[in-house]
C-alpha cells in the first residue's frame, strides 16, 4: 500500500522545561539544535527571595543545634550533681550500717546505751529512705530530660526539613534537560524574568522519532495499525511501524 502526503519527524519522547519559581534568566548555556543529555544544565535562574530563605533556614538549623548542645550539656550536668549527692547519701549509709553493726554487741554488753543504739539505727531508716528517694527523683529527672531532648530534636528535624527544601528550591533554579536528545526550543532570553509555570524551552529525544503524516482520507482507509512503513522523506528513508 502507498500513499502519499505531507508532515514531519517528531521526536517520540518530548521535555517541557518550565520554571518551578518566579525569576529571572541570568544565563542560557545552549541554544536550539545542541545535543544535550539528561544533568545537561540550559539555562540559570536566579532568585533572590529563595537564596534569603536559604540562608535563613541555615542559621535555624544552626542555632537549634546549638541549643540541643546546650540542653544536652545542661542535663549532663544535673545528672552528675544527682548522682554526686547520692553516692555522698550511700556513703553515709553504709557508714551508719557499719555503726549499727559495732553497736548491736556493745549494746547487748551495756556498752552503748539503747538510747543511742536506737538513734544509730533510727540514721540508718532515715538514710534509707533518702536514698530511695534519691533515686527516684534520678528515674524522674532521666526521663523529664529525655522528653525535652526529644522536643528539641524534633525541633532540628523540622528545621533541617526546611531546610532542605529550601535547597531543593534554589537548585530547581538550574534548569536541567531532563532526557537526553537535542534542545528544539527556547521560548525566554537573558534577563527576562518568568512567573512559575512559564515554558522555557523543549527538549527532544533522538532516539525514537515519529513521522506525523496528513495524507487523503481515502487513502488513510486503506492503512491499519501494526503494519510495517517506510517513510520516504526525500533525504532518505525512515523504518518503522
Amino acid at each position: 500500500v502507498t500513499v502519499s502526503g505531507y508532515g514531519q519527524l517528531k521526536a517520540k519522547q518530548q521535555q517541557f522545561l518550565t520554571s518551578r519559581h518566579q525569576a529571572t534568566v541570568s544565563q542560557i548555556f545552549h541554544y536550539p539544535g545542541e545535543s544535550v543529555t539528561a544533568d545537561t544544565v540550559v539555562m540559570q535562574l536566579i532568585n533572590p527571595q529563595l537564596q534569603l530563605q536559604l540562608s535563613d533556614t541555615e542559621l535555624a538549623v544552626t542555632q537549634q543545634q546549638a541549643r540541643l548542645d546546650e540542653q544536652s550539656i545542661e542535663q549532663q550536668s544535673q545528672m552528675l550533681e544527682r548522682q554526686s549527692l547520692l553516692t555522698q547519701l550511700q556513703s553515709e549509709l553504709e557508714n551508719a550500717r557499719l555503726r549499727v553493726e559495732a553497736e548491736t554487741t556493745l549494746a547487748a554488753d551495756g556498752i552503748v546505751s539503747q538510747l543511742d543504739f536506737k538513734r544509730s539505727q533510727l540514721l540508718v531508716m532515715q538514710l534509707q529512705q533518702r536514698v530511695a528517694i534519691e533515686l527516684e527523683r534520678q528515674a524522674n529527672l532521666n526521663q523529664i530530660h529525655k522528653k525535652r531532648l526529644k522536643i528539641q530534636s524534633d525541633l532540628l528535624v523540622q528545621y533541617q526539613r526546611r531546610m532542605a527544601n529550601a535547597e531543593l528550591q534554589l537548585a530547581e533554579l538550574q534548569v536541567r534537560a531532563g532526557i537526553d536528545g537535542v534542545l528544539q526550543t527556547l521560548q525566554v532570553e537573558v534577563g527576562q524574568t518568568v512567573a512559575a509555570g512559564t515554558l522555557l524551552a523543549q527538549v527532544g529525544s533522538d532516539k525514537q522519532l515519529k513521522a506525523q503524516l496528513k495524507v487523503q482520507q481515502r487513502e488513510a482507509q486503506s492503512v491499519s495499525l501494526g503494519m510495517e512503513g517506510h517513510i520516504n522523506t526525500f533525504g532518505g528513508e525512515a523504518t518503522g511501524r
